[in-house]
C-alpha cells in the first residue's frame, strides 16, 4: 500500500446524517423508556419488538464503527484504528465518570434536602454512599452503575473492543462468527460495501471473502 492510500483510508469519513437520525430517535426512545408513566413510550421499540431502543441504539453504532474502521484495518492500519477508537473510548470513560459523580451528588443531596432515604434506594446510590471508598473501584471500571446509566458501560465496552472483532472479522471471518456473535452487528456495517448484493455469492466463493464480504487478496 502506497503512501497515499494509507492517506486516504485515514482521512475523515463523511458523516451519514441518516445514521445520526436514526440514533437520536433511540437516544429518543430511550429517554421515553425511563419516563414512567409516559403515554408517548407507548411508541417505543420495546412494545413491539424483540429488543428495546438501548439494543437498536448500540446496533446503529456497532454499523458505523465496521462502516468507518473496518477498511482501515483491511488496509493493514490497524493501529491507527485501535488509536482512534480508544481516543473516543477515553472521551466516552471520563463522560461517564463526571456524569456518575455527579448524579450521585445530586441524589445525595435531595435525599438529604427532603429527609427521604427512597431516592438512594430506589436509584441505586445507597451502597455507595455508604461506602465509597470500597465502591469506587467498582465505578471506575464500569461495574457499579447507577439506575439508568447502564447503556453507556456497555457501549464503551463494546468500542473499546471493537478495532480486535474487526480484525478477526477481516482476517479470520469463519472462526470469528463461530466465536464471537456480538460481531454480528459490526459485520453488517461492512456487508452493504461489498460488490455484490447479500446473498449473491456461492457458499464457495464466499470462503475467499472476509467476514466484510469483500474479496480477500
Amino acid at each position: 500500500m502506497t503512501e497515499s492510500d494509507s492517506l486516504a483510508l485515514l482521512r475523515p469519513v463523511e458523516r451519514d446524517l441518516r445514521l445520526d437520525l436514526f440514533r437520536g430517535i433511540g437516544l429518543w426512545m430511550i429517554f421515553l423508556d425511563h419516563i414512567p408513566h409516559d403515554v408517548v413510550s407507548w411508541l417505543t421499540l420495546r412494545n413491539y419488538g424483540f429488543s428495546d431502543a438501548a439494543e437498536f441504539f448500540v446496533f446503529i453504532s456497532g454499523y458505523l464503527v465496521g462502516w468507518i474502521y473496518a477498511p482501515i484495518i483491511r488496509g493493514g492500519l490497524f493501529l491507527a484504528a485501535v488509536k482512534r477508537l480508544w481516543k473516543r473510548v477515553a472521551q466516552m470513560y471520563v463522560a461517564h465518570i463526571m456524569l456518575f459523580l455527579i448524579f450521585t451528588a445530586q441524589i445525595a443531596r435531595t435525599a438529604r434536602r427532603f429527609d427521604n432515604p427512597l431516592y438512594e434506594n430506589e436509584l441505586n446510590v445507597f451502597n455507595f454512599l455508604q461506602h465509597p471508598d470500597v465502591l469506587i473501584g467498582q465505578a471506575l471500571t464500569l461495574r457499579y452503575k447507577a439506575v439508568n446509566l447502564d447503556v453507556l458501560p456497555l457501549y464503551i465496552t463494546l468500542v473499546f473492543a471493537a478495532p480486535f472483532i474487526m480484525w478477526c472479522l477481516v482476517r479470520r471471518p469463519n472462526l470469528t462468527f463461530r466465536r464471537v456473535r456480538p460481531g454480528i452487528s459490526i459485520r453488517s456495517a461492512g456487508s452493504s460495501c461489498s460488490c455484490s448484493p447479500p446473498g449473491a455469492v456461492s457458499e464457495r466463493s464466499q470462503s475467499t471473502r472476509d467476514g466484510f464480504g469483500r474479496k480477500l487478496p
